[in-house]
């Protein structure tokens, strides 16, 4: 059972490792992965074995609804797939050597993250897991093991030791787990904090509450009658730029030199996007955390609010 009172706040620091920990970096995310595909892909074996049998039976005469086995079945054969990866584990790692080069806590976690999708999955929340590729999902949690030094601006990561981080802010609450995660060619890492929630309510001022509606032409409206404005002044340089080189991209030879020097430049400029992005979200909200006590905002989607300007090719909208 959850407590009420507790809070979690991630912090996110970007690394400065040498040659060495980036290596590791990189094979612990590698193993992480092949861990995670592996026993996805043996959930699947699994299930169309199970199929695979049921239409047996079928085909015997056997009086069985494929749907309502598969509703029941599904739930119980992956969830016990899941959970034996522990058990799993020290033969995965006798079979695939190089799984000894990473922690061991980190493949563990992997599989929780596949449990927990499933879980989604089953709740409706969430579709079925696909296969992690290489290009898009590098990263590993440390539940434990790790060490702190805000001091020293360093972390200290089992099997790795030291890595120096860029502080940028201190850490409030208790440190709970590190993700360390790839980004454009950095690496980063996020320290989930947990706190106390009623000291800081009792401290709560009402009389500073603000309400947020969220727009299209202003990126947010305030109840004070202030507003936050667009950030498509800034955007649209960076968007001539990206349209320019790909253009030129799709005139190139796939995976010739030239090739792959436009697909780093563009890598760069998606990155310098999300960077503006972060930047002026962390500005705006930290303005209005520090004037406001008590923030409230509407629940809206706003590509669904953008969705009819957009229209569709049958009926454009005004932005066709």
């Amino acid at each position: 059972m959850t407590d009420t009172n507790l809070a979690k706040l991630a912090f996110k620091f970007k690394l400065e490792p040498n040659g060495e920990q980036r290596r590791f970096f990189s094979r612990t995310a590698g193993c992480t992965r092949f861990v995670y595909n592996h026993l996805l892909f043996k959930c699947r074996e699994d299930f169309r074995e199970y199929l695979e049998e049921i239409d047996s039976r079928q085909s015997n005469g056997e009086a069985l609804n494929r749907d309502e086995a598969k509703k029941l079945s599904f739930r119980p054969l992956c969830y016990k797939c899941i959970t034996g990866l522990n058990y799993l584990l020290p033969d995965l790692r006798k079979e695939y050597p190089f799984l000894q080069e990473c922690p061991a806590q980190t493949l563990q976690q992997k599989a929780q993250d596949l449990m927990s999708a499933y879980h989604r999955f089953f709740e409706g929340k969430g579709g079925l897991q696909k296969l992690k590729k290489k290009a898009l999902h590098n990263s590993f949690r440390f539940p434990q093991g790790f060490e702190l030094d805000e001091d020293r601006k360093k972390i200290w990561l089992p099997k790795l030791g030291w890595v120096k981080y860029r502080k940028s802010r201190n850490i409030f609450g208790k440190p709970k787990n590190v993700t360390v995660s790839l980004n454009h060619g950095d690496w980063y890492i996020s320290v989930q904090t947990e706190f106390e929630l009623k000291p800081l309510i009792q401290e709560l001022n009402f009389n500073t509450a603000v309400g947020i509606d969220m727009g299209v032409v202003r990126f947010a409206t305030l109840s004070d009658e202030n507003y936050i404005p667009s950030l498509k002044d800034r955007l649209n340089p960076v968007y001539e730029k990206i349209e320019k080189l790909q253009r030129r991209l799709s005139r190139k030879k796939k995976d010739s030199k030239r090739y792959i020097k436009l697909r780093i430049k563009l890598s760069k400029l998606h990155k310098k996007l999300t960077d503006v992005r972060y930047d002026y979200l962390q500005k705006e909200s930290t303005r209005l955390v520090k004037n406001h006590d008590i923030i409230c905002v509407e629940d809206l989607k706003v590509k669904n609010m953008t969705k009819s300007a957009k229209g569709t090719i049958e009926e454009p909208g005004s932005q066709a």
